[in-house]
């Protein structure tokens, strides 16, 4: 593939992009960005009332296995259950993994770009680094563990980021020379389904991030309103790392 000749042609398209359609397409993007932030605290609202309901029915359930005398065989058929949701989601991840060693043309790139967006969120493994740790180059080491980057907030800015690229690609791409490169054309076609994998990779990278924050690398925001106990730091971390994570099945680039 010939960089140089992208380069150019992008340059073609960006010299032919009017200011009147950058303006048109930031007034389309700029409202995206609060509803992208309710949708995560909507999402960890309803998970967290779905939670409460269903443990008050697993408490009400055994309750009444016990006084039916019926406790352990209760106790067998809620593991049984369980085991069932964990061997389904097992099941799930084994026919994609199927499905890209099969056709790994349609499905490899997803599944790279899954990898790397969590990679890019997380920092690896260890949780040092990624996108959540980018306070120490924006504010200085003092003031690691801004809420600014170690919440849903540094999620809704990156995917904000993400839809923005891909919206204004759309109107790059139609400017492009008549004998461009199949290169934007491919990208034109894919580039929906890859920016969805990519974020949510990054949202569940994010998730993890905050979560092993909040628990094996525990540290105070440096940056909140008011004081709290070290505690409440910690469930603030979680609460986030929770919101982040359930979000990484909520999304949508189109």
């Amino acid at each position: 593939m010939g960089y140089n000749k992208l380069y150019q042609e992008l340059n073609f398209a960006l010299e032919k992009t009017t200011s009147q359609e950058i303006s048109a397409w930031a007034k389309k993007m700029l409202p995206v960005l609060p509803k992208l932030f309710a949708r995560r605290v909507k999402n960890l609202c309803k998970t967290l009332l779905k939670l409460g309901k269903l443990g008050m029915q697993e408490t009400f359930g055994f309750i009444k296995a016990y006084f039916n005398k019926r406790l352990t065989s209760h106790a067998k058929e809620r593991l049984k259950f369980i085991s069932l949701k964990v061997t389904y989601g097992l099941n799930i991840c084994k026919k994609l993994l199927q499905l890209t060693v099969k056709n790994p043309k349609k499905y490899l790139p997803g599944l790279l770009a899954v990898a790397l967006g969590a990679i890019i969120g997380s920092g690896g493994i260890d949780a040092n680094g990624g996108i959540p740790d980018q306070d120490i180059h924006l504010f200085g080491i003092e003031d690691h563990r801004s809420i600014l980057t170690h919440s849903i907030i540094a999620g809704t800015i990156v995917e904000f980021c993400i839809l923005a690229v891909a919206n204004f690609s759309d109107i790059i791409i139609e400017k492009m020379p008549d004998n461009h490169s199949v290169f934007w054309d491919k990208l034109s076609e894919q580039k929906n389904d890859i920016l969805q994998k990519f974020s949510m990779g990054i949202s569940a990278g994010i998730a993890y991030h905050l979560a092993i924050d909040g628990s094996l690398q525990t540290a105070p925001y440096k940056d909140l309103p008011v004081s709290m106990p070290m505690e409440a730091h910690q469930a603030l971390f979680e609460i986030n790392a929770m919101a982040e994570g359930i979000d990484t099945a909520n999304k949508n680039t189109k």
